[in-house]
């Protein structure tokens, strides 16, 4: 035992002159003056993934300190172009880079994912294995889909070894275009921030799984990472730009076309609007003809697909909270 007690003691960096220290050390590691390597740590190769190692206060106290050997519960990985150019730098490159990750991330473990200016992050429960499945896929995915000439670095993957580090690494990844001093709210369409809190349909699964993943986190908490100048309130006004809300609560660079996303996303659009709007300023509005807004009236319409789409006028109101110049800044 002496031996392994030394060369733990030695490991630390602890002198030989600090006896009392030496033996809260191994106190702490629970290793006995006549245990043995296999006694204190088991017959396996693999350690345990915590043991308690107590470090002294300035006023005789101990504290535990938590060492992390075991498997992690989640990786954050990281993605940019070679070139550092700006990944998406409009709302509908925000949003394509947002079908893509949910697209992708489904099936692997996603739990997050966050883009600023120049990178983007991603948190997904899974093994080191899957992690860099995930990001191999993202990034084969991710450039035709934005349309940039250039490849992605290789990505960074970093391992989440807690359940504490995972909550603050939700945090940092969704809050992630506001640290690097990005402050237009508009850049969360690029964060899973709107598919969980329903400001975007297409993903009820994120939010159930950040529920199971992440139990303590409540809705105010996911609100406040939006960053809002104001109040996120529960009712808004359809206002003139009801087709790029549209357009937004369904993930869409826009509502033209035949696509069947995009005839769900007029018909919800035109569901909301109130007697004020007429046939022709619904048509001007959506650049379809008045014929095809008659069509739409009867078209079905999910009470699901109102709901984000109330909400993605409730967070478009808070943002004109505080007016911007014609320039945006």
């Amino acid at each position: 035992g002496s031996a392994l007690q030394a060369t733990i003691v030695e490991g630390l960096g602890v002198s030989s002159g600090g006896s009392a220290l030496q033996a809260t050390i191994v106190e702490g590691l629970g290793v006995s003056s006549g245990g043995s390597a296999s006694g204190a740590f088991g017959s396996s190769a693999r350690l345990r993934s915590k043991f308690r190692l107590f470090s002294c206060t300035p006023r005789g106290g101990r504290y535990p300190i938590r060492m992390e050997t075991g498997s992690p519960i989640a990786f954050q990985l990281v993605l940019r172009f070679i070139d550092d150019r700006v990944i998406a730098p409009d709302p509908p490159l925000r949003r394509a880079l947002a079908r893509v990750v949910l697209r992708v991330g489904r099936s692997r473990g996603l739990l997050a994912f966050g883009g600023a200016d120049t990178h983007l992050h991603a948190l997904a429960l899974c093994d080191r294995r899957q992690a860099g499945l995930l990001a191999r896929t993202l990034v084969l995915a991710l450039r035709p889909a934005l349309g940039h000439p250039v490849g992605f670095c290789a990505p960074a993957i970093t391992p989440i070894v807690d359940q504490h580090h995972l909550r603050s690494a939700f945090a940092y990844v969704q809050r992630n275009a506001r640290k690097h001093g990005i402050t237009d709210p508009g850049a969360t369409e690029a964060s899973s921030l709107h598919d969980i809190l329903w400001l975007r349909v297409g993903a009820p699964w994120l939010g159930l799984r950040v529920q199971r993943a992440l139990p303590r986190m409540t809705r105010e908490d996911i609100v406040d990472l939006l960053c809002l100048p104001g109040r996120l309130g529960t009712e808004a006004p359809v206002g003139p730009d009801l087709a790029d809300a549209c357009a937004a609560a369904f993930g869409l660079p826009h509502v033209g076309g035949k696509a069947p996303d995009a005839v769900r996303a007029r018909a919800t659009g035109l569901s909301m609007v109130d007697g004020s709007w007429t046939t022709s300023a619904v048509a001007t509005a959506f650049g379809v003809s008045e014929r095809s807004v008659q069509r739409l009236r009867a078209h079905p319409v999910e009470q699901a697909d109102r709901e984000a789409m109330r909400r993605q006028l409730a967070w478009r109101a808070a943002l004109q909270s505080a007016p911007r110049s014609p320039s945006g800044f």
